[in-house]
């Protein structure tokens, strides 16, 4: 998915024809053969055949809005997606070169800028050359990730452990009261992981670099947040929560020429979906529901009556609860849990649903 890392294995004797794609992970089997530019995203068995080809979709702009945004006269960079806010609550997304303005103030302010006039999903990293100083600064959201290690002196920020292992200094010691921890739900908020050797900067939090030291500010507090302003009508904090749902549906769905929403039959997704219907982008949605094979806890009636009303094909596709273990000895190394049984269950279907439909 251009971030986690996926194994494809191919057996033995196995023919992949001309100009193929294996989209991991994927398993090949003995003596399969595939068929020359097919594109291939679930596991072909032994002595089979799989030939899949579909119509060329391309999508102007991908490529540019993927690569990070930069700060005026390089004063820095930050890597993900970046939105503006404004003063009528219409977020738009920010452009690829921030303006000199921006991106003085946001030295002047130490990062802080970033988190006040902006959000997203990123990690900035800011450099004062004249101090010299600078700032690492990732987003209140925390949906990308971002570790430090430190190496000869050197730290490294990184997403994703594959890309630094090499540089690591190997066997990495497990943290285990960290891990302990984290199964039992008791986790502090603290910037470890189950590795000592690795840290994290936390999401909202700034890391200032200056001389060889390094401080740690939290630019964004929710329990601050929420002593501030408080909205006492309901009907105003009603609407206030409205217009903020509403706008961050749509700065997203503006990023996205095709999304796939996941429509669980429950009041999230159908919220997210009544968003998606108006977002001026107009993009196109495709709307899918896992469904268990028991009679328990079945949604579909309700996941059918959001589809109906945003006049949209819902896909349903049985829920296997009986999955496979081995799809873990293939996952990507982490410095810290995840969410293991969702990818299991749900993570190879959601690729495959994407792929099948351009999304």
């Amino acid at each position: 998915d251009g971030f986690a890392k996926h194994r494809t294995d191919i057996g033995a004797g196995a023919f992949i024809g001309t100009n193929s794609s294996l989209v991991a992970p994927v398993k090949i089997g003995d003596g399969a053969y595939i068929g020359s530019g097919s594109v291939i995203t679930r596991d072909v068995p032994a002595d089979a055949l799989a030939v899949e080809r579909s119509q060329q979709t391309v999508k102007e702009g991908w490529a540019k809005r993927l690569r990070e945004m930069r700060l005026a006269r390089k004063k820095g960079a930050v890597l993900g997606k970046l939105f503006t806010r404004s003063e009528e609550g219409v977020s738009s997304a920010a452009p690829q070169t921030l303006g000199e303005s921006d991106s003085r103030v946001m030295l002047d302010t130490n990062g802080r800028h970033l988190i006040e006039s902006f959000w997203g999903r990123y990690v900035a990293f800011l450099h004062d050359a004249h101090a010299p100083v600078t700032w690492v600064v990732r987003d209140p959201s925390g949906g990308l990730p971002c570790y430090l290690a430190r190496r000869r002196g050197v730290d490294l920020y990184f997403s994703c452990i594959d890309d630094v292992a090499d540089l690591l200094e190997a066997p990495l010691e497990v943290n285990w009261p960290y891990l302990r921890a984290s199964v039992c739900f008791l986790r502090e908020h603290s910037s470890g992981t189950a590795l000592r050797a690795i840290t994290q900067v936390l999401a909202g939090e700034c890391v200032e670099l200056r001389a060889g030291v390094a401080k740690r500010f939290f630019y964004w507090d929710p329990l601050a947040i929420a002593n501030t302003e408080v909205m006492e009508d309901p009907r105003q904090a009603a609407a206030a929560m409205r217009q903020c749902v509403r706008d961050v549906v749509h700065a997203w769905a503006s990023r996205y020429a095709h999304v796939l929403l996941s429509l669980s039959g429950g009041l999230d997704s159908s919220i997210v979906l009544a968003c998606l219907k108006d977002a001026p982008s107009r993009p196109r949605i495709t709307c899918f529901h896992y469904y268990p094979l028991g009679a328990d806890l079945d949604e579909r009636a309700f996941a059918r009556a959001a589809a109906a009303q945003a006049g949209l094909e819902l896909i349903e596709r049985p829920r296997d609860s009986s999955f496979s273990l081995q799809p873990l000895l293939t996952v990507r190394r982490a410095p810290e849990p995840t969410n293991y049984p969702y990818f299991l269950e749900h993570s190879r279907l959601d690729a495959q649903l994407a792929a099948e439909h351009g999304a």
